[in-house]
């Protein structure tokens, strides 16, 4: 049943909830919903979304197991409370969508019993402050993808309401209000198996030495966390790091020698290291794909020998047998005359290793 963009509708004939067969029930966007009927007899449920329906203040009431239930969504709605029951008989739940829940206040009961919980989301739950002492997830359960972003949440209360399972893979915290001593205990050996970790926009000033210990994170979000002001060894696997608007952070050696699959960069403007990191990812196994991004904010790359003129490139060998073009961004306010920028090989294809000179200079005619 799809009753989506229902904007005029405020009210549910109660005998919805006696429905046995129905499946699929979607009714996104319907904004001026107030109620949803308790549920008794859906044990067919398999999906459930009432996603941006900002005026549906209170979570469904459910009295009956509703094993088929997997994917569960509330995203933007008003909801202020999630119930016990949702932890009492939607033991398969596989989804949980609960982003942007702005009036979210308290979750009264763990999700222990969940535990085929692949998926859920707390990002942009502000108000949230209510949360079970003994922790939301059981360490077995199979929780890949984990994110909560809460501006009203107190010191050190990620690691004491939490505590992560050893499986999840996506974890994100940006804007906990995470400080050095919070950040110290998130990461450990039970999160060995994430890839994607994003802790921007948060107080504390160092990340723990203990984040070089996990082997598969290819991905690190640290962007506007004020604060931070350097950054510790890294997993050798890593692929992508953005640290935009980390206005304190001063990189001395920048830890690319052993980063050999670095990709992606974006790095504020207080880094001057930028002819180091440039190099280094060109030397290393990522640029086999022909393809790297770096970014310095609001600063050119200081290249030796650059003056905002020209500046050369050394390339892998044979790097043409591959070649598909070179992508280069100009970023300037104003133009006061035109420019042209030329691309030419300095040594020549037939010495294997090629170097580029790239300049805006005018060729000469």
């Amino acid at each position: 049943m799809i009753l989506r963009h229902c904007w005029s509708l405020k009210e549910i004939h109660p005998s919805i909830g006696y429905h046995e067969r129905l499946v699929f029930l979607a009714m996104d966007y319907c904004t001026s919903l107030e109620l949803f009927p308790p549920i008794f007899r859906m044990k067919k449920l398999e999906t459930l979304i009432l996603s941006h329906c900002r005026n549906l203040c209170t979570f469904p009431e459910i009295q009956t197991s509703m094993d088929n239930l997997v994917k569960l969504s509330f995203r933007r709605s008003g909801i202020e409370v999630v119930p016990s029951s949702i932890g009492q008989y939607c033991n398969n739940l596989v989804s949980l969508d609960l982003r942007w829940c702005r009036y979210l206040h308290s979750i009264e009961s763990n999700f222990h019993l969940l535990k085929h919980l692949q998926f859920l989301s707390l990002k942009g739950c502000d108000q949230l402050k209510n949360i079970p002492t003994e922790g939301l997830f059981d360490v077995e359960c199979c929780l890949n993808v984990f994110s909560l972003s809460c501006s009203n949440l107190q010191r050190g209360a990620v690691n004491e309401f939490l505590g992560f399972p050893r499986f999840l893979r996506r974890l994100s915290l940006g804007g906990c209000n995470l400080v050095d001593e919070d950040i110290s205990t998130v990461f450990c050996e039970e999160l060995s198996n994430l890839r994607v970790l994003d802790v921007s926009r948060n107080e504390f000033s160092r990340l723990p030495s203990s984040l070089s210990q996990l082997p598969h994170l290819k991905f690190i979000d640290v962007s506007f966390c004020y604060n931070l002001v350097e950054l510790p060894d890294l997993p050798s696997g890593i692929s992508i790091l953005i640290a935009e608007g980390c206005r304190s952070l001063k990189i001395g050696d920048f830890p690319t020698n052993h980063l050999k699959w670095l990709w992606k960069v974006i790095l504020p403007p207080s880094n001057y290291n930028g002819e180091r990191v440039l190099q280094s990812m060109l030397q290393g196994n990522a640029i086999e794909d022909y393809f790297i991004s770096i970014l310095f904010e609001e600063c050119y790359v200081p290249i030796r020998g650059f003056a905002r003129e020209a500046f050369t490139l050394q390339l892998p060998w044979n790097w043409y047998n591959k070649f598909s073009g070179f992508l280069v961004y100009v970023d300037r306010w104003n133009w006061y005359k035109e420019e042209v920028i030329v691309i030419k090989d300095v040594l020549g294809m037939e010495n294997g290793d090629g170097v580029l000179e790239v300049s805006n200079k005018q060729p000469l005619t």
